[in-house]
């Protein structure tokens, strides 16, 4: 008998004190603290992977590497949204400061897929190392998306305003993450 079974994603929002042991402030700047508990536990796709959040705070994605999906929650009240089909185990995920966007790496394709947030569709496919997996990032500018190659120990540079890999970096044995 086969069984499938669906893990969960635990929204968690913890404080975290600076050294002075100032307050932070709450969400959108607000005067308010955050909960240091579970507030809600999200059903989500099998083996959630990685997670991001739109710069507005609207929005998390979750790269579910067991089911090749991405599941969308919406913060306002913690429900899955929209599942979006991926590639071959989706792992490493991460959004363009516009919002615009989310880039997420297929393990098991070597190609990372581009989510259009405004109606999570999937826009392009891109091509890149062996084993794309955990590290990628944006540079606060969203012109470049950085993805690491674990397998062939190099780093794809994706230019963002046509989403075509522009240099592959040689780096050390196995990276593991960037920012």
């Amino acid at each position: 008998m086969k069984v499938k079974t669906a893990l969960f994603i635990t929204v968690l929002f913890l404080l975290f004190n600076s050294c002075d042991d100032s307050t932070p402030t709450g969400p959108n700047g607000g005067n308010n603290t955050f909960p240091d508990n579970v507030v809600e536990t999200v059903n989500v796709g099998i083996a959630p992977t990685c997670i991001c959040t739109l710069p507005s705070g609207d929005y998390l994605y979750v790269s579910n590497t067991g089911g090749n999906n991405v599941s969308v929650i919406s913060t306002s009240d913690n429900s899955v949204v929209a599942t979006v089909d991926v590639g071959d185990a989706p792992s490493g995920i991460c959004s363009l400061p516009s919002g615009n966007y989310v880039y997420v790496c297929n393990s098991g394709d070597g190609n990372v897929s581009v989510i259009r947030t405004s109606d999570n569709s999937v826009i392009a496919t891109i091509n890149v190392g062996d084993n794309p997996s955990w590290g990628i990032c944006s540079l606060p500018s969203g012109d470049y998306v950085y993805v690491i190659n674990r397998n062939d120990a190099t780093v794809s540079v994706i230019r963002t305003s046509d989403n075509t890999v522009v240099a592959t970096v040689d780096v050390g044995w196995g990276p593991w993450g960037i920012c």
